[in-house]
């Protein structure tokens, strides 16, 4: 039902999902692209609109969204409408039962395994053997070759092949990047959402960490909190 989470909140939202008679309004909203991340993809990349999705239309008297149509990215026609949307597009699929796609959540796929050989050979100093592996992919995704092979190529192309898929995250954790990138983004979107109080995004080490459990710490008594907790 992932779908009905990713789509905006709206009490038609047959439109969106070929479903009739249903809403979004206790589900949609969650996870929106960002303007940042639509701007990031190279251009003719053909990942971006089975990626993302623009639902346009009209605010109703409750302020949610009266769907008139689903455009691509860059469609001229947005701007012929008051109100318009990005939204996550991956898990859109034809269906028939409300909140049930058939769609399973994907764990594990061949680019992911193609892009973490990558990563591994960038790692050890063979980025020339990396390449093949990084191009595979962008040739599937309609882009030209990448000539310059080097980590940050490599998670850049994961953060798009691998976009809403639950990754980009632990990604950033296992590269060492969590902390720059994080606050880097704080910046960013804050320009975005003005009504973000200024103590957010402060991404310290030791948020990158969960806290060991209580009852786990009174069971082993040779246990160690991690820091910050």
């Amino acid at each position: 039902d992932w779908l009905y989470y990713f789509i905006p909140k709206t009490t038609n939202a047959e439109i969106i999902t070929g479903v009739p008679d249903c809403s979004t309004l206790l589900t949609g909203g969650w996870n929106v692209p960002t303007p940042e991340m639509i701007a990031s993809y190279e251009p003719g990349d053909l990942r971006v609109d089975p990626s993302i999705a623009v639902a346009v239309g009209a605010l109703d008297a409750a302020n949610a969204l009266v769907v008139a149509d689903v455009l691509k990215i860059g469609d001229p026609k947005i701007k012929d409408y008051p109100v318009s949307y990005p939204f996550i597009n991956k898990y859109r699929h034809a269906h028939s039962k409300i909140e049930n796609t058939d769609d399973n959540w994907p764990v594990y796929r061949y680019a992911d395994c193609l892009l973490l050989l990558a990563e591994c050979l960038v790692e050890q100093g063979r980025a020339g053997d990396a390449a093949p592996y990084v191009n595979q992919v962008r040739a599937r995704a309609g882009l030209p070759a990448a000539t310059t092979i080097n980590a940050e190529v490599v998670a850049n192309e994961r953060r798009h092949e691998l976009a809403f898929e639950n990754h980009r995250w632990y990604d950033l954790l296992r590269t060492g990047k969590a902390i720059e990138v994080m606050t880097a983004y704080g910046k960013y979107i804050k320009t975005v959402d003005t009504e973000l109080p200024e103590r957010t995004y402060q991404i310290k080490p030791e948020y990158l960490l969960y806290p060991i459990p209580y009852n786990e710490l009174q069971l082993n008594d040779q246990l160690k909190q991690n820091p910050g907790y």
